[in-house]
């Protein structure tokens, strides 16, 4: 019997399911966990099991039909389908910060990977340690409480000798566990992750998982995000004095830089870092010249004062100049703009045209250059529309409208128009304080935004939606019978839809008539009158 042979017996019988100890195909395991011990109950070749002994024993004819279907497959088709994969757990790891169901899908990605490997013929099927890296990543930037315990529980299976056909670590495999740690900002646990991989490296040897810069930025990133930007500072001073692999590089600067810059008072700090690098590129060190991610990093200090937005700006503009004066290290980004856009929300009185214009700036180098990090994101639009609804223009409706109307138009599935941004654009109706023209032009908008959500749904808007636009009608119209008209029909199909809520019910007191109110709640919101239950019955 050859080894693939051999291996669909172990597969089918249950011992290679014992070795594996928990990394098994969906397919195979009732216990989804690519870290936990598995209770085998069922699986879809009709093999049943309670636990994963040789006594299972399952004849291999039994999947004969599996392993003829895959025999029909050419390599170069089972290659284009490997690749497949790999782009869609790259997809997976990249997502899984935003999107719930990224882990069970790389879950599903990896069953299949696996049982191609197991029943083809071909070991070029084999998931190498960039699959487990590219899992371990896929929960380490997940939402799950349990991300971090997942990351390190699939570590220690594959540290584990004892553990047969598994990928070994590589250093990006412990990178990725400290970077789950970080995200959930427990430090401890990812000086944990370094400690063992001091270890290993100590008692094996193995030179391709030695103890580099990079590992130690993880635990200065992990620091930072707990808060704690001293520590990661000293971690960065002690990595300034080494040699070799562990001598700090231009990453250190950043990780220790974005430390501090996440609160109003590490700004100064952020500037002391900064003028630091300038001053080590001056003496030779080539390596820590600022570049594009040491001037955002700057730059969301800045934003992160109320008066910062004129210094962030001149940075932006001075990048753009240098780059277009053949600096490639000083390309903006999204990032840049999106630092930018923040700083001038602090501000008091944001300007909605300037922030526009930076828009359409970073439209223009995207348009010219190409750069996929410079392309307007449903994110930066948010933001921008965000800025823009609350700033004092008079014809900020108009503004956030035209974004909305860009955003419709661009026919890009990754920048989807969302109930977000038709909600931000009745926001920008709503506090709209001109001329009785102007308030009358954005009222108009609103009616127009309202009817257009509708039909973009499918159905009636939820309770943020109605409130605001309630608040348009009170801020808006001035008292009239057509005003009690307009609240009238809007707050009763709200009713209707059962999203009457807080929000809603003071917004409705705001835009009716003390007549209009007495007649559709039966008395005074100011008198504690109870509405039904129904009116709420769909509120989250």
């Amino acid at each position: 019997m050859n080894f693939q042979n051999q291996l669909i017996t172990l597969f089918l019988t249950g011992v290679f399911l014992d070795r594996v100890h928990g990394f098994l195909p969906a397919a195979v395991q009732l216990q989804r966990s690519w870290g936990g011990m598995p209770v085998v109950e069922q699986t879809h070749l009709g093999v049943a099991a309670s636990t994963p002994t040789i006594n299972s024993a399952v004849d291999s004819e039994d999947y004969e039909l599996s392993v003829e279907d895959l025999e029909d497959v050419s390599f170069e088709e089972l290659e284009e389908k490997k690749a497949q994969w790999m782009a869609d757990l790259r997809l997976c790891a990249r997502t899984s910060a935003r999107d719930p169901d990224a882990v069970a899908r790389a879950q599903s990605i990896f069953d299949e990977m696996f049982e191609a490997y197991v029943t083809s013929e071909e070991t070029s099927m084999w998931p190498e340690v960039d699959v487990y890296n590219l899992l371990i990543e896929t929960h380490a930037y997940s939402k799950a409480e349990d991300g971090g315990e997942e990351a390190e529980r699939l570590l220690s299976r594959m540290e584990d000798e004892s553990v047969d056909f598994i990928a070994r670590p590589n250093l990006s495999t412990y990178m990725g566990v400290i970077d789950a740690w970080a995200m959930r900002k427990s430090p401890e646990r990812a000086q944990g992750v370094v400690d063992r991989l001091r270890t290993r490296y100590e008692e094996t040897g193995d030179e391709s998982i030695q103890p580099t810069a990079d590992v130690m930025n993880k635990l200065i990133k992990a620091h930072g995000m707990a808060g704690d930007a001293e520590k990661a500072e000293s971690i960065f001073r002690d990595l300034l004095e080494e040699e070799g692999e562990l001598k700090a590089n231009y990453k250190s600067w950043i990780q220790t830089m974005k430390a501090y810059a996440s609160s109003p008072e590490g700004t100064e700090k952020v500037s002391d870092l900064f003028q630091e690098m300038v001053k080590a590129e001056r003496m030779g060190e080539e390596e820590y010249k600022p570049r594009t991610a040491a001037y955002n990093a700057k730059i969301k200090a800045l934003s992160m004062t109320s008066d910062g937005a004129a210094e962030a700006e001149a940075m932006l503009f001075d990048m753009i100049s240098k780059f277009r004066e053949g600096d490639e290290c000083l390309r903006p980004d999204a990032e840049t703009f999106r630092n930018v856009m923040t700083a001038h929300r602090r501000l008091k009185s944001p300007s909605g045209a300037k922030i526009e214009h930076l828009l359409q700036i970073q439209d223009g180098l995207y348009g010219t250059y190409g750069m996929e990090d410079l392309k307007l994101d449903e994110r930066q639009y948010h933001v921008a529309m965000g800025i823009i609804a609350r700033s004092r223009e008079h014809n900020k409706a108009t503004i956030v409208r035209r974004l909305v109307e860009k955003l419709k138009n661009s026919n890009d599935p990754n920048i989807p128009v969302s109930e977000r941004a038709y909600y931000t654009l009745l926001s920008a109706c709503a506090y709209t304080n001109g001329t009785p023209e102007q308030n009358f032009a954005a009222f108009q908008i609103a009616v127009d935004t309202l009817k257009e959500l509708r039909e973009f749904l499918g159905h009636e808007p939820d309770s943020a939606c109605f409130g605001m636009f309630l608040r348009a009608c009170a801020n808006l119209m001035p008292e009239s019978p057509k005003r009690d008209g307009v609240v009238r029909s809007v707050f009763k199909k709200c009713c209707a839809e059962g999203h009457v809520n807080d929000f809603v019910l003071l917004e409705f007191e705001r835009a009716s008539s003390e007549a209009l109110e007495l007649e559709l709640l039966g008395g005074f919101l100011a008198d504690d009158v109870r509405i039904p239950k129904d009116w709420r019955r769909n509120i989250k």
